[in-house]
């Protein structure tokens, strides 16, 4: 099987990503209408081993793809660095560690899309949880991070994308070790001073004003409490203009609601 150009943009979102189900990559590369014919593309991807397929737990689960062994031998001859894999690497995630990197990838891939629709905005640097794995020294990793270039002025966003999995003292201790790890580390690792930890919930406002009340305590008087930015987003595709640049994000300091961006 030849690789065309579509298909090797695929193929660099693997990289990106690591993990994508049909409508994620319909959502990255063809029209909203193409799913159908998207699904065929992986599938060929898929059985010609570019692509892997993972089980399902059950059939109301999404069909997840990742990269497959002719997919990392093609993107290695084109200079990337891509780790090799076997099978069953991919066989042990759970549901829970599934369903959180793909709604991580929904958030990193709106910043993607708002590049297309506002081309005075430009991605410096884009970094799914999965990579910065790879990446940064310590326990203290994003979900997500995301250096943005608007007027050649950087606003840097580092995610945290919060399921209701963990309780007060849990999110309060990762917080604390954030900003810990921030003050000795941030700028040397990701070579800016911009700071916006954006602590965001896909479980209702219920759920984000606990966040913000949580952290707001563990913070109360200290200067690094305005890193912190909290919001409520739906699950699944985002739209990237209403997450990015509409006030729907809460500031300590701030009376109303202000952008990301």
């Amino acid at each position: 099987m030849d690789i065309s150009p579509s298909q090797e943009r695929i193929l660099m979102s693997f990289h990106r990503y690591t993990y994508l189900h049909i409508e994620q990559v319909t959502s990255l590369h063809y029209r909203r209408t193409s799913a159908k014919y998207v699904n065929e593309v992986l599938k060929r991807m898929a059985e010609n081993k570019y692509l892997a397929r993972l089980d399902r737990q059950s059939v109301n689960e999404k069909i997840v793809y990742c990269l497959g062994i002719r997919g990392i031998r093609f993107l290695r001859t084109l200079g990337m660095e891509v780790n090799s894999f076997h099978p069953s690497d991919h066989a042990q995630h759970s549901h829970m560690h599934m369903s959180h990197w793909l709604s991580t990838t929904d958030f990193l891939i709106a910043a993607e899309q708002l590049t297309r629709v506002r081309p005075d905005i430009e991605l410096g640097a884009l970094y799914h949880d999965l990579t910065l794995k790879h990446m940064l020294p310590g326990r203290v990793i994003p979900d997500g991070f995301i250096d943005f270039r608007v007027s050649h002025e950087r606003t840097s966003v580092w995610l945290e994308l919060d399921r209701a999995t963990e309780e007060q003292g849990d999110i309060r201790r990762k917080a604390r070790a954030i900003v810990e790890w921030c003050n000795q580390f941030y700028t040397q690792t990701f070579g800016t001073q911009s700071i916006n930890i954006a602590f965001a919930t896909t479980q209702g406002d219920k759920r984000g004003k606990l966040l913000y009340q949580w952290i707001t305590q563990e913070f109360d008087g200290e200067r690094e409490l305005n890193w912190f930015l909290f919001s409520t987003l739906p699950p699944g595709e985002l739209d990237p203009v209403h997450t990015f640049l509409h006030p729907i994000w809460k500031r300590y300091s701030e009376e109303n609601r202000v952008v990301l961006l």
